[in-house]
């Protein structure tokens, strides 16, 4: 139902990565209202869902692909020990000032995508819901700098006009 109404909605209100956020904040608004009964979404949904996220990603890579990975993979590797361990004392600091367990802490603030963030909450005793939200807060905020950075990022790659 959500999913139907945001891409209605972005059909005519169109902005940078609307067809991700406008369906989540309907979403959201719909279970806020207390208009379903639960928010669980079904085991055989969830299998389903990981499964062809798990398809995307797989038919992703090409021979090209991997060579570019094998060059990157030293720089990768260094930026994301930094990000886990700066999301981590974040989300530790997280947990002591929320009075949460430090995993709920660590959840709510680690870097990665959300499906495999929620796929480990779900399977370990935490705070799921507060996780998602803190996730979602996360991509939100991701998605409404996009521009902001693309437009700096550009305007330093252009000559001057001088």
């Amino acid at each position: 139902m959500a999913l139907a109404a945001g891409f209605a909605v972005t059909s005519v209100v169109r902005f940078t990565a609307s067809g991700l956020v406008v369906p989540l904040v309907i979403a959201a608004a719909l279970a806020a209202s207390g208009l379903f009964t639960t928010t669980a979404t079904p085991e055989p949904v969830l299998a389903v869902g990981y499964g062809l996220i798990g398809v995307m990603v797989g038919l992703s890579f090409t021979r090209a692909t991997l060579r570019r990975l094998v060059m990157l993979m030293p720089l990768v590797l260094v930026q994301v020990v930094l990000s886990v361990a700066v999301c981590a004392a974040i989300g530790f600091g997280f947990a002591d000032i929320a009075g949460i367990s430090m995993l709920d802490g660590y959840l709510a603030t680690t870097p990665g995508g959300l499906p495999a963030v929620t796929a480990v909450a779900l399977g370990s005793a935490t705070n799921v819901g507060l996780v998602i939200a803190m996730q979602l807060v996360r991509v939100f905020i991701a998605l409404l700098m996009l521009p902001v950075l693309g437009r700096f990022v550009r305007g330093r790659g252009e000559p001057d006009g001088g």
